[in-house]
């Protein structure tokens, strides 16, 4: 954090508008509903989060990203090593995360659909389980001769 904040005030022309645009963003994102439109049945799902403000929110994270590389590729090592297994991955968390969110999400059914702070809670176990299952399984498919399915070779 300190060091994002350091660049803030280093870099602060490019930094300033990409935090701006990643929080605002992501706020209309979250709290802007479209209930009333005529085809407001589309917003259930992923198309929940499909909104006109979405490229606000991806513009913001672009221009963080394109402003802070090096700070990912020198300094923050425990996201610099999540990044990599993702990356490493990711054909394969891609493939498989459906099947995992689909089973991960009826377990934990009662805590997605209830309060704001408890469907938070849900929310944030739903991503880091079904995330932490993928990567899981990724890995140990990458361990067999099925490894070319996920696009590496066998490990």
């Amino acid at each position: 954090m300190d060091e994002l904040i350091a660049r803030l005030r280093q870099h602060g022309g490019a930094l300033w508008p990409g935090l701006f645009l990643t929080l605002g963003g992501g706020w209309l994102v979250l709290t802007v509903t479209y209930q009333d439109a005529p085809n407001a049945a589309y917003a259930h799902g992923t198309g929940a989060f499909i909104t006109p403000f979405l490229p606000i929110l991806v513009t913001g994270l672009a221009i963080l990203l394109l402003a802070c590389p090096g700070a990912m590729a020198r300094g923050w090592g425990a996201l610099r090593r999540w990044v990599g297994v993702i990356s490493k991955y990711s054909l394969g968390i891609y493939i498989i995360h459906p099947i995992i969110l689909y089973a991960v999400a009826m377990e934990l059914n009662h805590l997605l659909f209830v309060n704001v702070v408890d469907g938070l809670i849900g929310f944030v176990a739903l991503v880091g389980i079904t995330l932490a299952l993928s990567i899981a399984l990724s890995a140990l498919i990458a361990r067999t001769p099925l490894a070319f399915a996920l696009g590496t070779e066998q490990q």
